[in-house]
């Protein structure tokens, strides 16, 4: 249990680290988070992109929610 709540507050970390910017082309929110290549998320809203599940951050919220089981 321990574990779990220690994973959880390690991925919340990393994703609150997450920096976002509005791209110029198309309007569009492109969100990366710092140290880990290849994670990021575009979405029409920011808030879309802070939850995006299915794009880059989408493997990180599976730890997540497994971690939560």
């Amino acid at each position: 249990m321990r574990g779990q709540r220690l994973l959880q507050a390690y991925i919340r970390g990393v994703l609150g680290r997450a920096h976002y910017e509005i791209l110029e082309d198309d309007g569009s929110y492109y969100g990366e988070v710092p140290g880990f290549e290849g994670v990021y998320a575009n979405a029409e809203s920011l808030e879309k992109c802070r939850e995006d599940r299915g794009g880059g951050f989408g493997p990180i919220w599976k730890v997540y929610n497994r971690s939560r089981q």
